[in-house]
């Protein structure tokens, strides 16, 4: 069976279920199921866990061996301190939602964590990579990057923004992209307004910007 049919079997039976609130730390209330059917049990935990194993498994890792064939490093210590976060809630009655709500909470910290780690080295990598196969632009012109970590060939519609200096006035400017031969590439832009940010430079303070704001789709 899997999840779906199995949702689908009991959807006739909903008015016969019993819905329990609070922690199910044993099987007091009503049964011995309370421990033992719990896809339903604490599912923001489980959706929690789909994200941290999907930025570890479909994002850095392969981001990480990415680098590395570019010359870059695996950096194998920031993946096994991710790892550990996420394993830390795989424990039987942690990730089943069966545990009580101080535990839940930790939990929720560990998967952010993993994921915030995540988050943060997959950017730096996606600059790694950058800088090594050579994506530096002049002038007006912007380098887009789309990077495909499945294991296999995507079709899909991807929808990139771009920024630009509010000096360099290019609200008004009709844009294009081009491909690495500097041919046209099928193309929406559309402008999202004017917007203000900061910039977070490696060497000193925050520094205040606004920014005209465009969403380019490529099809």
């Amino acid at each position: 069976s899997n999840l779906a049919a199995y949702t689908d079997s009991l959807r006739p039976h909903m008015d016969e279920l019993t819905t329990f609130k609070g922690e199910l730390i044993s099987s007091h209330t009503d049964g011995w199921w309370t421990l033992v059917n719990t896809s339903s049990a604490r599912l923001y935990e489980k959706k929690l866990n789909y994200d941290a194993q999907r930025m570890l498994w479909t994002v850095a890792e392969p981001l990480s061996v990415l680098n590395m064939l570019h010359g870059g490093t695996y950096d194998s210590d920031t993946l096994y301190f991710a790892w550990k976060f996420l394993a830390e809630n795989e424990p039987h009655d942690s990730i089943c939602g069966c545990n009580t709500d101080e535990i839940s909470r930790e939990m929720e910290v560990r998967f952010q964590k993993c994921i915030d780690i995540c988050d943060i080295m997959s950017w730096d990598l996606i600059r790694g990579v950058g800088a090594s196969i050579g994506t530096a632009a002049s002038g007006q012109e912007k380098t887009i990057m789309v990077f495909n970590t499945s294991l296999r060939r995507q079709s899909s519609v991807v929808k990139i923004k771009v920024e630009f200096d509010e000096k360099e006035n290019m609200k008004d400017v009709p844009l294009c992209v081009l491909d690495k031969d500097g041919h046209a590439v099928l193309a929406d832009v559309e402008y999202l307004g004017n917007f203000f940010r900061y910039e977070l430079p490696d060497s000193c303070f925050r520094k205040p910007a606004r920014v005209d704001r465009f969403q380019i789709t490529l099809y």
